[in-house]
């Protein structure tokens, strides 16, 4: 992809999930924050990014947020994050796959 492509093409993807996440579609959000964190066609913004970790309500994104909350010095808040991560599954099999293997 030339580099305007690229950028149209993650502009698209941008609004689709914005659209997942007005319906409040986990992964949508979750993909939201990666989109913030790394700047994806949206300026970089962790505080954002952790935002929408946290509105994904899946374990992963109270990882990524509580590792936001550590870098910028909550290290009580970083802390209920990542246990909050651990007790929703974070680290465990993966949820969607019901105890069978591939």
């Amino acid at each position: 992809l030339t580099p305007a492509r690229r950028e149209e093409v993650l502009a698209q993807v941008l609004l689709r999930l914005e659209a997942g996440a007005a319906s409040r579609h986990a992964f949508s959000m979750f993909n939201l924050g990666l989109a913030h964190l790394h700047g994806y066609a949206v300026p970089r913004d962790a505080a954002r990014a952790a935002a929408w970790f946290r509105a994904a309500d899946l374990p992963e994104g109270y990882c990524a947020a509580s590792g936001y909350e550590r870098s910028v010095g909550n290290r009580e808040e970083a802390r209920r994050l990542g246990d909050l991560a651990v007790a929703t599954g974070y680290g465990t099999e993966f949820r969607g796959s019901g105890g069978r293997e591939s």
